[in-house]
């Protein structure tokens, strides 16, 4: 059970909303994670799975150095518990890690044989959104306490909507640079078309007719060819009358 202030807690929630930032490397953040609920909640170990916007798993853990490799680790992404957990959006309580389960069963084992006696997983979840899983391992059977329990909870969900922020802020900014290329690719291509227009004497559309032309036999984005256009580096002769 935790033995830590009110204020060291407040100070644990805002180091993880504080690390969460614009390049955010999912490994390192689930091994920050875990070494901030091991500390605050003084058990010997905890996973954390979390599952980015591609579907790709990341996993980290805080143990003791005599765990650090341990084959429970690599688990975390298998059939287990933290998997199931994070599937399925809600948490799972194994009170006993002797006891039989088919589907985790190696995972169970591993957890026993590094002297793990019970584990607690958390959805890392905000709404209806779940990103992953915090698993707590203890050395004795049982479950936490309740005071625990809202602990990890409460940390589970300031990770969780932080990600989740920082994802949707990753993907806006994402959509405002692909917008902002194809306005300036737009640009270009009008700025080309006013100079071939001049330069061969003809009407804006039969000027990005030759140069639609030009790039398709020259297997060129038509953005780039526009560039070299305005720039003076590309020449691009008019089409043929009959084409006009």
């Amino acid at each position: 059970m935790t033995a830590m202030s009110p204020a060291r807690l407040a100070e644990t929630f805002a180091r993880i909303a504080d690390t969460l930032v614009d390049d955010l490397d999912h490994v390192e953040f689930a091994r920050f994670l875990t070494a901030r609920a091991r500390e605050t909640l003084l058990v010997p170990a905890v996973g954390a799975v979390l599952v980015d916007h591609r579907g790709q798993t990341h996993i980290g853990h805080s143990a003791p150095d005599r765990l650090a490799a341990s084959p429970l680790w690599p688990l975390l992404r298998g059939d287990g518990p933290s998997m199931e957990c994070h599937r399925t959006g809600t948490a799972i309580v194994v009170p006993d890690t002797d006891q039989r389960n088919n589907r985790w069963n190696r995972f169970l084992a591993e957890a026993r044989a590094a002297g793990f006696g019970s584990l607690t997983a958390v959805p890392l979840r905000v709404r209806e959104t779940t990103i992953g899983a915090l698993t707590v391992l203890r050395a004795e059977r049982g479950t936490l306490s309740d005071q625990d329990s809202r602990i990890v909870e409460a940390m589970a969900l300031t990770a969780a909507a932080g990600v989740r922020r920082l994802g949707e802020l990753t993907q806006a900014q994402t959509l405002a640079a692909q917008l902002q290329t194809a306005f300036n690719s737009r640009i270009v291509i009008e700025q080309a078309k006013g100079v071939l227009a001049e330069r061969h004497g003809s009407s804006v559309d039969g000027a990005f007719g030759a140069l639609r032309e030009y790039a398709r036999r020259r297997n060129l984005r038509l953005s780039d060819l526009a560039n070299a256009v305005v720039a003076g580096s590309e020449q691009v002769p008019p089409l043929p009358p009959a084409s006009k």
